[in-house]
Formats: C-alpha cells, sequence, structure tokens
C-alpha cells in the first residue's frame, strides 16, 4: 500500500507545469501539473492499487488549505485515470501560527496516519519550514517500528521572475530520497572514528 505525504497550499494562485525531475528520470512525467508530486504518482501507481493520501493543511490566514485537498483529488484523479485505484484520504491539521506542542502533536499525528507497511512517498513543496523536519522523524519512526519504507522525498519549485501575481517560470521536481539516507547513515556511525566517518560519508556521496 502507497502512502503520500503531502502539504497543501494556503494560497489559490497555482499553475499547472510539466515539470522535469532533477537527477531521477524514472519519476518523470509528461502530464502538466499543479502539484509535482501528482505527476510522479501518475508514473509509479499500478491498477487496483491501494494508496492513502495523508493531507497536511495549515489552518488560518485566508484558509484555503482544504479546498485545495479538493483540487489536488481531482488532479490525481485525472492523471491517474482507468486505473481503479483503492483511495482513501486523511486530513491531519496545523495551526498556520503553531502553539506551544504544535508540532510535536503533528508528528503523533502524522505516524497514526501512517499505514503498517506503507511504501511512503513524502511531498513538503508547500507548508511551513520546520515541517520536512517533522516529516523525517515521522518516517524514520514508521520506518522502524510500523515496517514501513520510504519510496520518494520529493519538492517542487518554479521562480517568480515577473513578480507578484505574474505566472511563474522553470519549474523543475527534486527527488531528495537520497537526503533521508544520509541522515539515516549519519545516525549509524556512533561509536566510530573520524576516518572511517568520512569514508563511508564519501562512499554515499559517491553512489548519488
Amino acid at each position: 500500500m502507497k502512502n503520500l505525504i503531502v502539504t497543501m497550499p494556503m494560497h489559490n494562485e497555482v499553475y499547472a507545469f510539466r515539470y522535469p525531475v532533477q537527477g531521477n528520470s524514472e519519476i518523470e512525467s509528461n502530464d502538466e501539473v499543479i502539484f509535482g508530486v501528482n505527476g510522479v504518482l501518475g508514473r509509479i501507481l499500478k491498477p487496483k492499487e491501494k494508496v492513502k493520501l495523508i493531507f497536511i493543511v495549515s489552518r488560518g490566514g485566508k484558509d484555503l488549505g482544504i479546498e485545495n485537498t479538493k483540487l489536488f483529488r481531482e488532479e490525481f484523479d485525472r492523471v491517474n485515470g482507468g486505473k481503479n485505484l483503492d483511495v482513501s484520504e486523511n486530513v491531519v491539521e496545523l495551526n498556520f501560527n503553531p502553539v506551544k506542542g504544535e508540532f510535536e502533536k503533528l508528528t503523533s499525528s502524522l505516524i497514526e496516519s501512517i499505514d503498517e507497511g506503507a511504501e511512503i512517498i513524502g511531498d513538503f513543496t508547500f507548508g511551513s519550514k520546520p515541517f520536512p523536519f517533522v516529516l523525517l522523524c515521522a518516517i524514520n519512526f514508521a520506518e522502524m517500528f510500523k515496517q514501513a519504507s520510504l519510496l520518494y522525498l520529493t519538492y517542487s519549485k518554479v521562480e517568480m521572475l515577473d513578480g507578484p501575481g505574474k505566472p511563474p517560470k522553470n519549474p523543475m521536481l527534486y527527488d531528495l530520497t537520497s537526503i533521508y539516507y544520509l541522515q539515516k547513515l549519519i545516525g549509524a556511525m556512533e561509536g566510530r572514528n573520524h576516518t572511517t566517518a568520512l569514508k563511508m560519508l564519501n562512499d554515499f556521496f559517491a553512489m548519488n
């Protein structure tokens, strides 16, 4: 079963692009999408597969996060048309101005939302700046104690070259999965000397 964890934008100025992928042609899609990770899902999901969409929604400001979950789902259904997917949804809410304990609560909610044995795709294109750290913690826990595994960690970028209100340019989707495994590798270096640890690190970089 696939679990997607994806943050929702809090605005309605969104544009569709064909996203080239930096460094991983296997997940590059020809579809024009608003949410870059939907292009990835269109490539990797198989017919009749079970998929859980876990939406991270910040509440506050114009409060458009919930509306954007509907936009995401419409696009998801379009790029996966005809696959007969078994899809469920879960919304995890976060205050735009988080109070004490909010990110601890978010971590717990994410861990609870991830299915036993799930293959996880994480995307942190939108959302608050601390969220990527929360996401990494939740995935690490799920791998250790829920027999889950990370498939891809993605981030989509565009450039606002012409100023506010103008369509952005130069879309790119980054596969950052190796960053997750880098932090796991560093965590496994405890007890090793500096020379051995540095060799492990350089060997890892040479593989990516």
